[in-house]
């Protein structure tokens, strides 16, 4: 009979072909997203057992390391499942919590456990994001939504990943062969939100910058428009940007333009056309709003929000 798995539990091995989140590319996605808003100190929340907590740990601190920088990593225990050891967990992961250095990126391994860490920052009162900036995975809209504050994510991309999984059992029920490899659905980006809606860099030069950017978030303006009005020299710019945050300043206008049109795009209190959308993210006009959108998440403005604009939950 065909059959295709969806589960991560386990590591690759023989046996039914599976459909999978490149679950390594989430834990890299996390780690750029991290580094971009400025953090040097970073920590990751797992479990131990699942071969997809292990993976997307890996990601996040290969990616980390690159930059020759270091993670902190808790790993629930696998006897989560009593009443008394969930207690105890929690107050391991309290004690692991107060204990990193401030301010931290910390990434968790999905959106359930990202709102434990808002919950118990909170109890510890340490700001999010001002002292804990906290990212999970899944986008699940109803668990990032209505958290405290509001819970950037990695999209794991639900309907790329339903596509792939009726595409291999097409191939099967064709009597075709079985890939020999997981077929790996690549994520859909970080879709943030305000536990991650800070920048912590202090080089001068790259915070003037940045205040910039967020005072002027609405306007449209180039970085050699930015560099007069600053009195900054374009080139002075170019080369904090690359020391400090490994990317140009363009990328860095382009990323937060996009992340701010994703915001919009998915804000179900009010619909707004495509060329809004654009003018409040700072784009100067609607093809160019399609092209770096595009460009940074592989889809059409109109595609992306219909995709994600809608979707509860991330999880199968």
């Amino acid at each position: 009979m065909p059959v295709v798995n969806l589960s991560a539990w386990r590591p690759p091995g023989k046996g039914v072909p599976r459909v999978n989140a490149d679950n390594e590319r989430i834990g890299r996605l996390a780690a750029e997203h991290l580094l971009a808003i400025g953090l040097r100190r970073f920590a990751y929340y797992g479990i131990d057992g699942p071969w997809y907590s292990k993976v997307r740990e890996k990601g996040f601190v290969a990616r980390l390391r690159e930059s020759g920088l270091s993670c902190a990593v808790f790993r629930q225990p696998k006897d989560q499942l009593s009443a008394l050891s969930w207690h105890r967990d929690h107050t391991r992961l309290l004690h692991w919590l107060s204990a990193l250095p401030k301010p931290i990126g910390l990434f968790a391994v999905h959106d359930y456990r990202a709102r434990v860490v808002t919950e118990l920052c909170e109890r510890l009162e340490l700001a999010v994001p001002d002292d804990v900036a906290v990212l999970g995975v899944d986008n699940d809209r109803t668990t990032c939504d209505y958290s405290t504050p509001t819970l950037s994510s990695v999209s794991r991309d639900p309907f790329a990943y339903g596509v792939a999984t009726a595409r291999l059992l097409d191939r099967l029920m064709r009597g075709l062969p079985a890939p020999a490899h997981d077929t790996l659905v690549p994520p859909a980006g970080v879709v943030q939100r305000r536990s991650t809606d800070r920048f912590y860099d202090d080089a001068p030069v790259v915070r003037r910058v940045i205040d910039y950017a967020v005072g002027h978030s609405g306007e449209v303006f180039s970085v050699l428009e930015m560099a007069k009005r600053l009195k900054i020299s374009q080139r002075l710019i170019e080369l904090k940007f690359r020391t400090r945050l490994g990317t140009s300043p363009l990328n860095y206008l382009q990323h937060r333009r996009v992340n701010q049109a994703k915001g919009l795009l998915l804000d179900r209190s009010v619909f707004r056309s495509l060329g809004e959308v654009a003018a409040k993210s700072g784009f100067a006009c609607l093809r160019t709003f399609r092209e770096t959108f595009r460009s940074e998440t592989g889809y059409a403005p109109a595609v992306f929000r219909k995709r994600f604009g809608n979707v509860s939950s991330d999880t199968f």
